[in-house]
């Protein structure tokens, strides 16, 4: 009997991992389609969690799943209500259920894992090789783009101002792969740097140069000032940590913008920066993308609180643009007329007080697994992120916060 539970263990720690790996290539199609994001976490996940007699699921993901379900429900009724006809909303339902089940089927299957002891090692090493997969089709992405073209639908080319997009649409979908990979590492490995060096460095050093993402970039600058600040006030400078602040304000303000004028003149991040640096008041009006990106965030967590956090529909900011299109003196008005480009946006806008209550249980939650200052700051700059634009059926987020829900065994509602 015992060799039949430790057999069956190990078919379901081998399917688990098959699963992950899956899940590093959430974009992948094979131009089977012209969608960007992929069902394959959604479909594969179910599978196995249908097939897996002893999953369970922890209150504090219960509870969520069913205000989601909730909060979905009220938002394609309340869409259905602005005099659209329902045959016509079912692409938008479509999507967002999808949206909102691969969260919640990577969420449990990854949770059920790490709570049976799935090694975390294993985990950090499919990230890492995974990785490498990206820089190699980065690579052959210059010379052959027309086998990137067949495997993504790809929008990134070299040379046409923007960086590389390896198996992802576009540069900005790269840079967020591999934060979130750097995240997921970084936790993985109980918040520790200095065992996976190299791979944050080379993850660095691609964000910058091969994806060359202005929100990519962004982020890395949040996360080492913020580092910086956080040090100094616990009068924690230590000399390395000035030296490595020198050093990257020295490229930043010096070096960056001199070889800007020959290497990576008209490079779409440099053009960016440059303008920003001349004027820092630019950095709303400087770019539409970044407007676009920046007004999403805005407007979507604005326009959710005027309403009294009542789901605000399916069909993103469309629905509002005759109403709230001149809020902010109109420089968002771009943010009006695409899909919401923020992870957190979206959970508030479309589910309204529904996702926001879910949120708050994940962050309650994860948040009394804390015990240091790093810990802490990871958390900030994990929710930071989340503001951004990243699809919520992007399986790295819902991998991450199983992590951090995992450091106890809990009390479940069923089995």
């Amino acid at each position: 009997m015992s060799v039949d539970i430790s057999y069956a263990r190990k078919i379901n720690l081998n399917i688990t991992t098959i699963f992950f790996v899956i899940c590093c290539f959430p974009w992948v199609n094979f131009s089977t389609n012209t969608f960007d994001s992929q069902p394959w976490a959604l479909l594969s996940g179910s599978i196995i969690l249908l097939i897996d007699k002893q999953k369970r699921i922890p209150k504090y993901i219960l509870i969520p799943l069913i205000l989601t379900i909730l909060g979905f429900i009220i938002s394609t009724y309340q869409t259905n209500l602005d005099e659209f006809n329902f045959s016509d909303l079912i692409p938008y339902v479509l999507r967002s259920l999808f949206n909102f089940s691969s969260f919640y089927i990577v969420l449990i299957l990854s949770w059920n894992a790490f709570s049976r002891g799935y090694e975390k090692l294993k985990l950090i090493n499919i990230i890492k090789f995974t990785n490498f997969i990206y820089y190699i089709f980065a690579f052959v992405q210059i010379q052959f783009p027309s086998i990137v073209k067949f495997l993504v639908n790809s929008r990134g080319m070299w040379g046409n101002e923007r960086g590389l997009n390896s198996l992802t649409p576009e540069p900005t979908y790269f840079a967020f792969f591999l934060i979130f990979s750097s995240l997921i590492i970084f936790a993985a490995r109980g918040f520790s740097f200095k065992e996976d060096k190299l791979i944050h460095l080379m993850n660095i050093f691609a964000i910058t140069f091969v994806a060359q993402s202005s929100s990519g970039i962004f982020i890395l600058l949040i996360l080492f000032f913020g580092n910086i600040v956080r040090r100094f006030l616990k009068l924690k400078i230590s000399k390395k940590d000035f030296i490595i602040g020198t050093l990257v304000t020295t490229f930043l303000f010096i070096i960056l913008p001199l070889i800007s004028q020959n290497i990576l003149i008209g490079r779409r991040f440099i053009d960016l920066f440059s303008k920003i640096l001349e004027n820092p008041n630019m950095i709303f009006l400087a770019d539409e993308s970044t407007r676009t990106r920046i007004g999403s965030i805005f407007l979507t967590i604005y326009i959710a609180f005027t309403n009294y956090l009542i789901p605000q529909g399916i069909l993103g900011l469309y629905s509002a643009i005759n109403e709230y299109s001149s809020s902010f003196g109109g420089i968002f008005k771009e943010s009006f007329s695409g899909r919401l480009m923020t992870w957190i946006g979206d959970w508030i806008y479309t589910l309204g007080i529904f996702g926001l209550s879910s949120l708050s249980i994940f962050y309650i939650k994860i948040k009394s697994k804390m015990h240091s200052g790093v810990q802490y700051y990871f958390l900030a700059i994990f929710w930071f992120i989340l503001l951004f634009s990243i699809p919520i059926s992007f399986p790295f987020p819902a991998i991450l916060i199983s992590l951090l829900l995992t450091n106890s065994r809990e009390e479940y509602l069923f089995e």
